[in-house]
């Protein structure tokens, strides 16, 4: 997905910072080590609660990718965009409202 190698690092956190910043339905989950302290795995969600889901911002690859790295990551991100609209036409989570 654009990273290959620990210096990609920095570049993809700015990516991620700033699509959060942007996207309220942004949501973090992360696995922390309570031994090291640090954290050895996140997942980036999109939570929409209410409604029938709103626009939902498609995926895309890193802005820095060229030539054949960027049409893989088109690729794969393309494949997953069509297969969560596909699998998800409404909220990802349903708030209840009772009477």
């Amino acid at each position: 997905m654009g990273c290959h190698s620990p210096a990609d690092l920095p570049r993809i956190q700015h990516t991620y910072v700033e699509s959060m910043q942007k996207n309220l339905h942004e949501v973090w989950v992360a696995v922390k080590d309570c031994e090291t302290g640090k954290f050895i795995a996140a997942s980036n969600w999109r939570v929409y609660v209410n409604g029938e889901g709103g626009a939902r911002d498609a995926d895309e690859p890193p802005e820095w990718l060229e030539g054949e790295d960027l049409e893989r990551s088109k690729g794969v991100i393309s494949r997953m965009n069509e297969v969560r609209a596909k699998s998800m036409p409404g909220p990802f989570v349903r708030t209840c409202r009772h009477p």
